[in-house]
């Protein structure tokens, strides 16, 4: 790489013969420092690019005090990827016929062990672009230094030329990159750590007494029953309490209980929502396509015809008795509300959902869902952090309570964006209402107060799902060895995905699959890196016929 430095008259006077650095580092890593003295206007040396990784090198010009004067961002693009080799017995195939695919993976010739993922699309069914996928080279290489949206990510690692080089160095110029500011590193003033490695789930929360008080030394059971974990913690002086480094899975019953205090019937417990890392858009920009009825038909109509039988309805005559449906007019409470709710979700929406606080994430229009608090996005995006206020059968609950309902007993669920009077939300300190109507007891049905009391909410005990672990499942993948299985009807647009493949010493692996019904070109996707950190990524296309 040539790097020049040219000075105008007037810095060249003011500075003549002081001291100038030039850094270059490149992921968090100084790979080339020099020193030089302001003689002339114009200074140029040459500095080999195999001192850099593939990748952004940042390149920062101080002055002898640390101050930066200039910055300049280039692509390094050094031939340290891996050579990734796929090949298959015979170029083409048949349909329903297994397929084995051999991968080769070296280094400067020498074979390497690596952790690769493969995926095997139907191409002539799934319209893609090579020049906008998002691949391992896009994401590590290029996107997670810069903060703009880029547009067709993979046309600079296609197959890169002279002129793609070029438009690549004309990226860098347009994009902003700030990963740190130089005037905090010399002071001493490190980067503040937001989110730290993730060892477990953690679950912290207060606990209070009804009046707001915290509870100082209280004692909390912590249970978890498919895990037979059971825990007995004490809250510290402002009762703030915390459990960490939990590994449960996603459908896992959490409770948490305070009923072993004294007068713990006047307690409350309240979770703190877990610190997540935003989103950035640089990932969701999608790619323009000028005519999208005509690059999906393809998928559309295979779609179509693959659950095409999915909608045959049966006739259905139902004979019953009007039940009167369960409202917030049902509540004194809620009396303020106007008559006819924003949104109103009904309870067969709801059926076969395991979690109810997901499901509703999804399911609420108007509603953003951030820190297990819900909100209006209207006045949240407007800057209004009010949360919504829960009731379940008019009362006024935590968020988390959600978590302890069955979504089978729910008969609706009303959804006030606005409170037109303003006397629900002034009462109870919130900006907008979410009203949870549980079904009714058929006439007639008696129950004793135990039962009455074990329906209501207890403040002093919650029982809720968090967002565990999701249990591994293994892609599906249709075996065609039994003559019985060659009936299926097989419209499979992903024919094969597998997250770890591994190459042993002698840089090779291999994998098996079946085609699908669909003749065309078929591609195989494979992208992975060695224990030295190389990257390597490779592409097969075979004819199905």
């Amino acid at each position: 790489m040539l790097v020049k430095i040219v000075s105008n008259d007037a810095f060249y006077d003011q500075n003549r013969t002081k001291k100038l650095y030039l850094v270059a580092q490149s992921k968090g890593v100084i790979c080339y420092g020099a020193q030089t003295a302001l003689s002339t206007k114009e200074y140029s040396t040459t500095i080999p690019k195999s001192k850099f990784p593939m990748g952004i090198a940042q390149f920062t010009l101080f002055t002898d005090a640390g101050k930066p004067l200039s910055e300049r961002l280039v692509f390094v693009q050094n031939k340290n990827t891996l050579n990734l080799a796929l090949s298959t017995p015979t170029p083409t195939s048949g349909i329903k016929k297994k397929v084995k695919v051999n991968v080769s993976a070296k280094k400067d010739g020498a074979p390497v062990e690596g952790t690769f993922s493969v995926a095997v699309i139907d191409e002539s069914k799934v319209p893609a672009s090579e020049d906008g996928t998002t691949t391992i080279l896009t994401g590590l290489l290029l996107s997670s230094d810069l903060k703009g949206y880029i547009e067709k990510p993979n046309y600079y690692f296609n197959s890169p030329d002279a002129k793609k080089n070029a438009d690549l160095d004309a990226l860098l110029l347009t994009q902003g990159y700030r990963s740190f500011k130089y005037t905090d590193i010399l002071s001493g003033q490190l980067p503040k750590i937001s989110f730290l490695p993730e060892q477990g789930i953690e679950l912290s929360g207060v606990l209070r007494m009804n009046n707001g008080i915290p509870v100082r030394k209280g004692t909390l059971l912590v249970t978890i029953p498919d895990k037979r974990f059971n825990t007995q913690i004490t809250t510290d002086p402002v009762g703030n309490f915390r459990v960490q480094n939990l590994v449960l899975n996603d459908s896992s019953k959490v409770t948490v209980s305070a009923k072993y205090n004294v007068n713990y019937k006047a307690m409350a417990i309240s979770l703190n929502g877990s610190p997540v890392p935003a989103l950035t858009r640089n990932f969701s920009a999608a790619e323009e396509v000028v005519n999208i009825d005509s690059a999906l038909t393809t998928y559309l109509d295979n779609s179509k015809r693959q659950y095409a039988y999915l909608h045959t309805l049966k006739d259905v005559t139902i004979k019953a008795a009007t039940i009167p449906k369960v409202s917030h007019k049902d509540y004194p409470a809620l009396s303020g509300l106007s008559q006819i709710a924003d949104h109103e979700i009904t309870g067969d929406r709801l059926q076969g959902c395991n979690l109810l606080i997901n499901c509703l994430q999804t399911l609420m229009p108007g509603v953003t869902f951030i820190d297990n608090v819900f909100y209006v996005s209207r006045d949240y995006n407007q800057g209004n952090r009010v949360p919504m206020g829960v009731f379940i059968n008019g009362m006024n609950v935590d968020v988390n309570q959600i978590n302890t309902l069955n979504a089978n007993d729910i008969e609706s669920i009303e959804i006030f964006l606005r409170d037109q009077l303003g006397l629900v939300n002034r009462a109870n300190n919130v900006n907008g209402v979410i009203v949870i109507n549980q079904k009714k007891a058929p006439k007639g049905q008696k129950i004793s107060k135990a039962q009455l009391l074990d329906m209501l909410p207890k403040s002093y005990e919650l029982t809720f799902s968090p967002q565990g672990y999701n249990k591994e499942k293994e892609f599906y993948s249709p075996r065609y060895d039994v003559a019985a299985n060659m009936n299926r009807n097989d419209l499979r647009t992903t024919i094969y995905w597998n997250p770890k493949i591994v190459t042993d010493a002698t840089g090779n692996s291999s994998f098996e699959f079946y085609n699908a019904d669909g003749k065309g070109q078929y591609k195989v996707i494979i992208e992975g890196i060695d224990g030295n950190g190389n990257l390597g990524r490779s592409v097969l296309r075979y004819l199905v016929k």
